[in-house]
């Protein structure tokens, strides 16, 4: 993904699809972190990483590739 940076080699998978939202979601999973699928989106002027799903406690889980800085580890 050049432009996140990552090299060909850390990416498992890149999937995209037409939805209705977000329209054109991209699924990646990353080599290592193989369970963990991270949406990107495009929001008119860049692509943006969404959130992951929160857990029972209503709190966000702190992935190896999150780009939110605000995430608990």
């Amino acid at each position: 993904m050049e432009s996140r940076k990552y090299a060909d080699e850390e990416i498992l998978s890149i999937k995209g699809k037409h939805s209705k939202t977000p329209a054109y979601p991209v699924y990646v999973k990353f080599k290592d972190e193989p369970g963990v699928t991270y949406v990107y989106t495009h929001n008119g002027d860049k692509w943006i990483q969404l959130e992951a799903a929160r857990d029972q406690y209503g709190n966000l889980p702190k992935y190896k590739h999150d780009e939110n800085p605000n995430l608990i580890k």
